[in-house]
C-alpha cells in the first residue's frame, strides 16, 4: 500500500494562519460596515491577498479617505509574500490618514490604482515588491507627513513622477538592485533628509532639481553612479557623500553651498576629485570648466583636413560647432558634433573637412552647454600649399571619349573662375563662382567632339592652374 504524506512545516502553518486572519479581518469589516450607509470602513484596512483587495473594492470602491492605516500585502514578521497583482480598484483613494504600507507583493508590477492619491498622513513604505518595475502612478502624490521608504524592490528600474513632493521626515531610496535612473523628483522638500544608498546599478540622479534637503542629503555606496546634477539647495544642509566608487565630480552648487556654510559635510571613499572633503572644498573655490579639452589637432589627410579632439571630462555639454575660415576672421559652420552631456570618461571626436581651400585654412570649436553658454577653443591653422589650383579640381574620366565632368569644391567667400578652351585658345565654356553657392560641390557635364585636346583654366582665390583634358575616339 502506498501512502501520500503531506509535509507540514511551521512556515506553512504561519502562512495559512496569516492569510486566514487577513481574510477574516476583511470579512468582519465588510459585515460591520454596511456599504449602503458608509463610503469607507473604520479602522485599519489590511489587504493581505488578492481576494481581500477584490472584496474591499466590491464594498468600498468609492472610498476616498482611509481613516487609519492601509496595508497592501504583509508587514508583520515573518513576512509572507502575497498573491496581489492588481490594485486598480483603489482608484478613488485620495488620502490615507495613517500609514500606507505596500510590502511583499512579488506579483504586483505597478501601482495602477493609486493615481489619485495625494496625501499620506503618516509613513509610506514601498518595500520588497520583487516584481514592481515603476511607481509612475504616484504622480498626484504631494505630501507624506512621515517617513517615505522605497526599498528592496528588485525589479524597480527607474523613479519618476514624484514632482512637487513634500516629505515630513526622510525620503530613503535604498537597495533597489535594478534601479538605474532617478529621473523625476523635481521640487522636492524633505524636511529631515534625502538618503540614496546601496543601489547597485544606479547611474543617474539627474531628475533631482530644485531640492530643499532639510537637515541632510546622503549619497552612499552607489557603485555605478558617475555624475550628479548641477543642482542648488534652497537652503544649506549637511552633505554626506561616501563610497560611490566612480563618482569624481562633487563641486556642484548645492554641495559647495553646504561646505561654505560650515554644515560639517563629509566626502570620502569616492573617486579622485571627490575623495575627500578638502578636495571638494578646493574644487568649489575654482570655477569649473564645462568641458576639459585635452587636445585639439588639425592635420592633412590627402586633399582633406582631419580634425581630432579629445575631452577628459564633460559637464552639461550639448556639443561642438566646428567652424572653418579662410582668413581667421569670418567663420562658417562645417558641422555640429553632439557631445556626451555629463561624463568623467575620455571621449574622442573626429571630423573630416573636404572643402579645404588653397593656402591657409583656419579651424575652431565652439563648445555649447545645454543652457546656451558657449566656450570657444583656440584657433588651429592648416596650410594647403600647392603648386597650382588644379589640384583642387577633378576631371573624370580623363582621358575620355568626349563625355566628362568637372567637379569643384566650393566654399563661402572663396571666388573660383573656370574656363575651358581648345588648342586654338577658343573659349568653349566658362563660369564664375562667387562663393555664395549652397552646394558642397559645383559640377558641369560636357559632351565634346573627339579627338581633341582641351585645357581647363582654374583660378581659386589668388591661385592659378591649368589642367589638360584629353578627348579620344572610342
Amino acid at each position: 500500500m502506498v501512502y501520500n504524506r503531506a509535509i507540514i512545516t511551521d512556515k506553512n502553518i504561519t502562512m495559512n494562519i496569516k492569510r486566514l486572519i487577513g481574510s477574516l479581518a476583511t470579512a468582519i469589516l465588510l459585515i460591520s460596515n454596511n456599504p449602503l450607509f458608509a463610503q469607507c470602513p473604520t479602522g485599519d484596512v489590511v489587504l493581505s491577498d488578492q481576494a481581500a483587495v477584490d472584496a474591499f473594492v466590491a464594498s468600498y470602491g468609492s472610498c476616498t479617505t482611509i481613516p487609519a492605516n492601509l496595508i497592501i500585502g504583509d508587514n508583520t514578521a515573518p513576512i509572507v509574500d502575497s498573491d496581489i497583482n492588481d490594485i486598480s480598484g483603489l482608484i478613488n483613494i485620495v488620502t490615507v490618514s495613517g500609514d500606507l504600507i505596500i510590502q511583499a507583493n512579488p506579483l504586483l508590477l505597478n501601482l495602477a490604482g493609486l493615481e489619485n492619491l495625494t496625501t499620506v498622513n503618516q509613513k509610506f513604505d514601498i518595500i520588497a515588491n520583487a516584481g514592481l518595475t515603476n511607481i509612475d502612478n504616484l504622480s498626484s502624490l504631494t505630501n507624506v507627513s512621515g517617513f517615505f521608504n522605497i526599498m528592496d524592490n528588485d525589479a524597480l528600474t527607474y523613479i519618476s513622477n514624484l514632482n512637487n513632493l513634500t516629505v515630513g521626515f526622510s525620503l530613503t531610496i535604498s537597495n533597489n538592485n535594478a534601479l538605474a535612473t532617478i529621473s523625476g523628483i523635481n521640487d522636492l522638500t524633505a524636511n529631515r533628509a534625502l538618503v540614496i544608498r546601496e543601489n547597485d546599478n544606479l547611474m543617474s540622479i539627474s531628475g533631482i532639481t530644485n531640492f530643499t534637503p532639510g537637515l541632510a542629503f546622503a549619497l552612499m555606496n552607489n557603485p555605478m553612479l558617475s555624475s550628479i546634477p548641477n543642482f542648488s539647495f534652497t537652503s544649506p544642509a549637511q552633505v554626506i557623500v561616501k563610497e560611490n566608487s566612480i563618482l569624481s565630480t562633487c563641486n556642484v552648487p548645492g554641495f559647495c553651498q553646504s561646505i561654505d556654510a560650515g554644515f560639517g559635510s563629509i566626502f570620502e571613499l569616492n573617486a579622485a576629485g571627490c575623495s575627500s572633503t578638502l578636495e571638494v572644498e578646493i574644487s568649489c573655490t575654482q570655477a569649473p570648466l564645462p568641458v576639459e579639452l585635452t587636445y585639439f589637432v588639425v592635420k592633412k589627410l590627402g586633399r582633406t583636413a582631419q580634425l581630432v579632439w579629445r575631452t577628459s571630462s564633460e559637464k552639461n555639454n550639448q556639443g561642438f560647432v566646428v567652424e572653418h575660415s579662410i582668413d581667421g576672421q569670418r567663420w562658417n559652420m562645417i558641422e555640429f558634433v553632439e557631445g556626451n552631456g555629463n561624463s568623467i570618461q575620455t571621449n574622442d571626436y573626429n571630423l573630416i573637412h573636404s572643402k579645404v581651400v588653397p593656402n591657409q585654412n583656419y579651424y575652431r570649436l565652439k563648445q555649447m552647454d545645454f543652457d546656451g553658454t558657449i566656450t570657444i577653443s583656440e584657433v588651429k591653422r592648416l596650410n594647403f600649399k600647392i603648386e597650382s589650383a588644379k589640384e583642387f579640381v577633378q576631371v573624370y574620366p580623363n582621358p575620355n571619349n568626349g563625355s566628362f565632368r568637372i567637379v569643384v569644391p566650393t566654399e563661402e567667400g572663396v571666388r573660383t573662375n573656370l574656363k575651358l578652351s581648345d588648342v586654338q585658345g577658343r573659349v568653349i565654356w566658362e563660369n564664375k563662382l562667387d562663393g555664395t553657392e549652397n552646394a558642397d560641390l559645383f559640377f558641369e557635364d560636357f559632351d565634346l567632339p573627339a579627338p581633341q585636346l582641351y585645357f581647363l583654366h582654374i583660378q581659386i582665390g589668388s591661385d592659378f592652374g591649368v589642367q589638360k583634358i584629353q578627348v579620344i575616339e572610342n
